[in-house]
């Protein structure tokens, strides 16, 4: 399904590595996404990146967003920080304390970085969680004022979002670590090598049905359901090319 906008218009992404570019393949999402819409993608999407990361660049070009533009934001963990501007993909409390994320700053920050996880975890999630609910408040005014809604999806978001609260907002039902997860039968061989050979974490016919989900979504403004419809257990070998599934 095509639609048609105004040759001016953009299409703009946010988020993590559920939203990422992904090197300009054209069977991902974003570019069938941009295609149906015929609208060019602005893509600010990193991957290993936080919430954080998100908030900041969608600030950046609040004032760049017109009316007939399109925005998606992908939401990931709160576990997740930005605690360097040159490197905002080193993000996470999981990955502090690996041998190679050692390796990437200086030994007294490195540190401090495993002592802030040690005793402020769970201080950080809920400034995280407040920090959420501002941004989509935030969002959802930005969308009012413009008239349409603006699209945010669920990818590894801990946190529950009241649907009720953003009038402007389509907020996804369900998360989208779960089509991912359920790409593949064998949770293990997920684990240890599905998941990074895979662009955006999704197979190429997986792509296709979410591209045509947030096409609707945009257009008609229905919810964005990620519990049905997609192709489940399809990765059954290890030589499995991701875009012929």
């Amino acid at each position: 399904m095509s639609i048609y906008y105004p040759p001016w218009t953009k299409l703009y992404v946010f988020g993590d590595s559920f939203a990422e570019p992904g090197n300009n393949i054209p069977w991902t999402w974003t570019q069938l996404l941009a295609k149906n819409l015929r609208q060019k993608c602005i893509n600010f999407a990193k991957g290993g990146t936080g919430l954080e990361y998100t908030f900041d660049k969608f600030e950046q070009c609040r004032s760049s967003i017109l009316a007939d533009d399109n925005v998606v934001i992908f939401l990931t963990a709160e576990r997740r920080g930005y605690w360097y501007k040159h490197n905002p993909a080193f993000e996470s409390f999981n990955s502090i304390g690996v041998t190679q994320d050692a390796k990437k700053i200086p030994k007294d920050e490195y540190l401090a970085l495993k002592y802030y996880f040690a005793c402020f975890t769970d201080i950080h999630i809920e400034k995280m969680h407040v920090n959420l609910l501002n941004f989509l408040h935030s969002v959802d005014s930005l969308a009012k004022t413009h008239q349409k809604k603006f699209l945010i999806v669920d990818a590894v978001l801990d946190t529950v979002i009241d649907h009720s609260r953003y009038s402007n907002l389509i907020i996804s039902h369900g998360k989208l670590f779960n089509v991912s997860e359920r790409e593949c039968g064998d949770i293990e061989y997920f684990k240890i090598l599905a998941n990074e050979r895979r662009p955006n974490h999704l197979c190429a016919s997986n792509h296709a049905i979410l591209a045509d989900k947030i096409v609707n979504c945009l257009t008609t403004g229905a919810q964005l359901d990620l519990t049905d419809t997609f192709r489940t257990s399809i990765i059954l070998s290890e030589n499995f090319d991701p875009s012929m599934l």
